[in-house]
């Protein structure tokens, strides 16, 4: 088995690659052929993400709140312009009930959603904080309620963990930027978490500035923009997802932006992103934008939705024009230009999750090494190296027993402790 996953991986994860391992029968080949034979070859039937399903769906009345409202669409967002089938460009409001106006940020009212300002509220904004934001809490208490009213059981999971932060993972080949996530192994289960500490202390060292707090806000009022929530604009709406990735159980939840329709279902749900608009047909220009469909493209297939909708802002943070995308649009952008690795290698949205199938395998391969009652934790870290295709996916155990016992409290709190001990029992 490998130790480490370097980015030079890439160049054996297009067809050809992939072709002559499987004519080998990975006969001869290196750890990493081996691996990656073993792994996207041998069983070619498995190793495709299956479609994700949705288990559970809640709302909850603001981040803060602990109760979760299970089966609950109240906090679950209507889109107000429409999707079309395929890619489009820029939209109009639909006729809405409400009579709230647009305003630009003078205050001035506008007729279309185009040209309002993004940053309205900003003033009255409290961000969460980012404890909160990556904080796995509500995940168990899913998973509690998944075990106790839904008649599941604890083995049908493998992998808990955030869409957020699986697509933190995704994103590493994406930004190249160095990352560390926490990865818990205890009592057959493998949970797996970003780790937010580093970035609270760059922040307590390098405090964002306002147009950094700007960018977050826009974003986020985006959504307020396009959708009918005057009567709800601090209510959440969450999907809980089962997937299998070579057929490794994943169960993760999603915070959902917005709906076609008000009901519940993958298929209706839409994200929502925001981009800088287009100044130049320049390769840096599409490329950068590329990019960011590309990370949109990850969000929406990690839990199969369908529609993206991305609003792209002026430099004073008014809304320029909006695009709508199906999935399968961005996946056809992306693979007509693919990724930029460094020269001759590149990567389209298959090989990306080829990698990604590549990183899950190797996670859950870790646990055959550790004692599955007792809690062992582990940091995956991504490693910048001079020459970029070295740089690598290490993972490393956390050998100090307060430290490790101090990340595993700190992830996962003690009724959720005491309940995973009960169905061991």
């Amino acid at each position: 088995m490998i130790d480490k996953i370097k980015l030079s991986i890439f160049e054996k994860l297009h067809n050809g690659y992939l072709n002559k391992l499987e004519e080998t029968s990975g006969v001869d080949a290196d750890d990493e052929d081996t691996f990656i034979y073993n792994t996207l070859v041998k069983d070619a039937g498995t190793n495709e993400i299956n479609s994700p399903r949705e288990c559970l769906h809640y709302s909850k009345a603001n981040l803060d709140d602990e109760e979760l409202l299970f089966g609950d669409i109240s906090g679950l967002k209507k889109l107000e312009i429409h999707i079309s089938d395929g890619f489009s460009g820029s939209k109009t409001r639909k006729s809405k009930k409400s009579t709230k106006s647009d305003k630009s940020c003078d205050g001035s009212e506008n007729k279309s959603i185009i040209g309002t300002c993004m940053t309205i509220g900003f003033d009255d904004y409290q961000h969460p904080t980012i404890p909160d934001i990556y904080s796995l809490k509500d995940l168990f208490k899913s998973v509690q309620y998944l075990i106790s009213e839904k008649d599941y059981k604890l083995g049908d999971f493998k992998i808990l963990t955030l869409r957020r932060h699986l697509h933190l993972l995704l994103k590493v080949p994406i930004r190249k930027q160095p990352i560390q996530f926490n990865v818990i192994y205890w009592q057959g289960l493998v949970l797996f978490a970003y780790d937010w500490e580093p970035e609270v202390e760059y922040e307590k060292e390098n405090p964002s500035n306002g147009i950094e707090l700007l960018l977050q806000y826009s974003g986020m009022n985006f959504e307020n923009i396009l959708c009918d929530d005057e009567d709800n604009t601090k209510s959440r709406y969450y999907s809980v997802v089962n997937n299998t990735v070579n057929d490794i159980p994943l169960l993760y939840s999603a915070e959902i932006d917005c709906s076609i329709d008000s009901e519940p279902g993958l298929s209706n749900y839409v994200e929502l992103k925001t981009h800088s608009k287009l100044l130049d047909e320049k390769i840096k220009t599409i490329n950068k934008l590329n990019k960011k469909l590309l990370e949109a493209y990850c969000q929406n297939k990690l839990i199969g939705c369908q529609n993206l909708v991305l609003g792209f802002r002026t430099l004073d943070f008014k809304l320029a024009s909006i695009k709508t995308y199906k999935t399968s649009d961005v996946a056809n952008i992306i693979n007509n230009d693919p990724i930029f690795l460094r020269h001759g290698c590149t990567f389209n949205t298959k090989e990306l999750f080829r990698w990604y199938d590549l990183v899950i395998q190797w996670l859950v391969s870790q646990e055959k090494n550790v004692e599955i009652d007792k809690p062992s934790v582990f940091r995956l870290s991504f490693e910048r190296e001079v020459e970029m295709m070295d740089s690598y996916l290490n993972l490393t155990k956390i050998e100090n027993k307060l430290e490790s016992q101090r990340i595993f409290n700190q992830t996962v709190p003690e009724w959720f402790q005491s309940f995973v001990t009960s169905q061991k029992a």
